[in-house]
């Protein structure tokens, strides 16, 4: 792996860390302020929670030194997670989120990368 490689996929394992704590973080806010926790009726929760799973995955295969792989993981499951949300919630206006993924692969990673 080269130097530039190996920076981007310190990049990469540091974005998936901070993500899963924000991600829970975010969706626990309501409870924090009162708010009953009722799993089977908080769709966010169950969400994060069950993409918390290949997070993992993506970080391992990150660490094992499959950038490319990993990041290329990282992307199919938060378009996956977003479809999910859309589908579940049926607000179309959270497409919008799907420009997220994209948005942080070009800022972090150059096209003749990969």
């Amino acid at each position: 792996m080269g130097v530039e490689q190996r920076a981007n996929s310190r990049l990469l394992s540091a974005l998936l860390l901070i993500f899963f704590p924000v991600g829970i973080f975010i969706t626990t806010i309501p409870y924090l302020f009162g708010e009953q926790l009722v799993l089977s009726n908080d769709l966010d929760f169950i969400i994060i929670i069950g993409s918390s799973i290949f997070w993992i995955i993506a970080y391992s295969i990150n660490r094992s030194g499959y950038f490319k792989a990993a990041i290329a993981f990282s992307i199919t499951i938060a378009m996956l997670i977003i479809f999910t949300e859309v589908i579940l919630d049926s607000d179309l206006e959270d497409l919008a989120y799907l420009l997220l993924p994209l948005l942080i692969i070009s800022a972090f990673f150059h096209s003749n990368m990969f």
